[in-house]
Protein backbone atom coordinates (compact mmCIF):
# COMPACT_ATOMS: atom_id res chain seq x y z
CA UNK A 1 0.00 0.00 0.00
CA UNK A 2 1.86 3.12 -1.28
CA UNK A 3 0.30 6.52 -0.70
CA UNK A 4 -0.09 9.10 -3.42
CA UNK A 5 1.47 12.61 -3.48
CA UNK A 6 4.37 13.86 -1.34
CA UNK A 7 3.69 11.35 1.44
CA UNK A 8 4.53 8.42 -0.84
CA UNK A 9 8.16 9.56 -1.14
CA UNK A 10 8.54 9.88 2.62
CA UNK A 11 7.01 6.48 3.34
CA UNK A 12 8.46 4.59 0.37
CA UNK A 13 10.26 1.37 1.27
CA UNK A 14 14.06 1.45 1.40
CA UNK A 15 15.53 1.15 -2.06
CA UNK A 16 12.82 3.09 -3.84
CA UNK A 17 13.83 6.18 -5.80
CA UNK A 18 12.79 9.47 -4.24
CA UNK A 19 14.42 12.72 -3.17
CA UNK A 20 17.51 11.19 -1.60
CA UNK A 21 20.52 13.39 -0.98
CA UNK A 22 23.93 12.17 -2.09
CA UNK A 23 26.14 11.02 0.78
CA UNK A 24 28.25 13.72 2.41
CA UNK A 25 31.95 13.51 1.76
CA UNK A 26 34.57 14.49 4.28
CA UNK A 27 36.71 17.35 3.07
CA UNK A 28 40.38 17.63 3.93
CA UNK A 29 40.63 21.40 3.64
CA UNK A 30 43.85 22.75 5.08
CA UNK A 31 43.49 25.19 7.96
CA UNK A 32 45.56 28.32 7.65
CA UNK A 33 48.09 29.08 10.36
CA UNK A 34 47.23 32.77 10.17
CA UNK A 35 44.84 34.23 12.72
CA UNK A 36 42.14 36.82 12.23
CA UNK A 37 39.53 37.47 9.61
CA UNK A 38 40.38 38.55 6.11
CA UNK A 39 39.45 42.13 5.37
CA UNK A 40 39.93 44.66 2.60
CA UNK A 41 40.42 47.37 5.23
CA UNK A 42 44.18 47.55 4.78
CA UNK A 43 44.37 51.06 6.15
CA UNK A 44 42.49 50.23 9.38
CA UNK A 45 44.59 51.09 12.44
CA UNK A 46 46.01 48.19 14.41
CA UNK A 47 46.24 50.17 17.62
CA UNK A 48 44.05 52.54 19.56
CA UNK A 49 44.93 56.10 18.58
CA UNK A 50 43.63 57.84 21.71
CA UNK A 51 46.28 57.53 24.46
CA UNK A 52 43.70 57.80 27.28
CA UNK A 53 41.60 55.00 25.81
CA UNK A 54 44.73 52.91 25.18
CA UNK A 55 45.64 53.29 28.87
CA UNK A 56 42.17 52.10 29.94
CA UNK A 57 42.33 49.11 27.58
CA UNK A 58 45.82 48.19 28.80
CA UNK A 59 44.83 48.43 32.47
CA UNK A 60 41.42 46.73 32.09
CA UNK A 61 42.52 43.11 32.79
CA UNK A 62 44.13 44.15 36.09
CA UNK A 63 41.36 46.45 37.32
CA UNK A 64 39.25 45.27 40.26
CA UNK A 65 35.72 44.25 39.32
CA UNK A 66 34.27 47.18 41.29
CA UNK A 67 36.33 49.63 39.21
CA UNK A 68 35.24 47.96 35.96
CA UNK A 69 31.58 48.21 37.00
CA UNK A 70 32.04 51.91 37.86
CA UNK A 71 33.60 52.66 34.46
CA UNK A 72 30.82 50.77 32.65
CA UNK A 73 28.20 52.62 34.72
CA UNK A 74 29.69 55.97 33.73
CA UNK A 75 29.60 54.98 30.07
CA UNK A 76 26.00 53.74 30.32
CA UNK A 77 24.95 56.98 32.07
CA UNK A 78 26.63 59.03 29.34
CA UNK A 79 24.91 56.99 26.59
CA UNK A 80 21.48 57.39 28.25
CA UNK A 81 21.96 61.15 28.61
CA UNK A 82 23.10 61.39 25.00
CA UNK A 83 20.02 59.46 23.79
CA UNK A 84 17.77 61.70 25.92
CA UNK A 85 19.29 64.84 24.39
CA UNK A 86 18.67 63.64 20.82
CA UNK A 87 14.97 62.90 21.42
Amino acid sequence: DIKQGPARLCEAPVGRVGHEHPPLTVSKTAISGKCGAKSDAHDAPNTIQDPDLAAVVKAWPDLPEQTRRAIKALIEKHNKEKRFETQ
